[in-house]
């Protein structure tokens, strides 16, 4: 596998930390009855564990996943048709069978890096939905709502909301500021 045009997405790191509180939290449930409850602190090992093993590699030849508990599998880029997100967020990689395998540590925010990696392989709806809204301008109004406008859209109706308010365009309500200058008496001072 080439390192050059691969990269690795793993879970979280995150996910440590939140299995560390677990093991303490479970330090003190085990602490009731040690007889009874041993094996509950090592449920957060093993999900510590998890966060460090598995991982999906993308590559310019396959996707490659790797989980804990269960063989990897790989899938060629000639076998790939498409990339689904559950309701639960979580990635999956369909083949021309319908058969789809899950891409640990992929998610909706990993798009980006996918379509650069697969080589257009995998849609980026991303950035271009960024480079359309970076010359846009957001209104929000009265209600709340907020609306996209391109500048030239903005001039028309700001020229129309000031209309409807009656308040003079920006020009004409602004005096001219060499005429605020020399309407001020200059004072002298001398003294004598």
């Amino acid at each position: 596998m080439n390192t050059m045009n691969s990269k690795v997405f793993h879970p979280s790191r995150e996910h440590i930390l939140g299995g560390f509180v677990m093991f303490l939290i479970c330090l003190l449930f085990t602490g009731y009855k040690v007889a009874w409850f041993f094996w509950v602190p090592l449920v957060p090992l093993v999900f510590i564990l998890w966060t460090l093993w598995v991982r999906t590699t993308v590559s310019d030849k396959a996707i490659t996943t790797r989980y804990l508990f269960r063989a990897g599998k790989t899938m060629q880029w000639e076998d790939f048709r498409a990339l689904r997100f559950n309701r639960a967020g979580r990635a999956y990689a369909v083949d021309n069978q319908e058969n789809s395998i899950w891409l640990p540590g992929v998610t909706f925010n990993s798009l980006i890096d996918l379509h650069k990696v697969s080589g257009g392989r995998i849609p980026d709806p991303v950035s271009p939905a960024r480079a359309a809204t970076d010359d846009k301008v957001q209104v929000v109004n009265k209600e709340g709502y907020a609306v996209l406008m391109d500048k030239d859209e903005y001039k028309e109706y700001e020229k129309q909301r000031r209309r409807e308010a009656g308040v003079d365009a920006p020009d004409a309500a602004a005096p001219d500021a060499d005429a605020q200058n020399t309407s001020a008496p200059e004072r002298d001072n001398t003294s004598s």
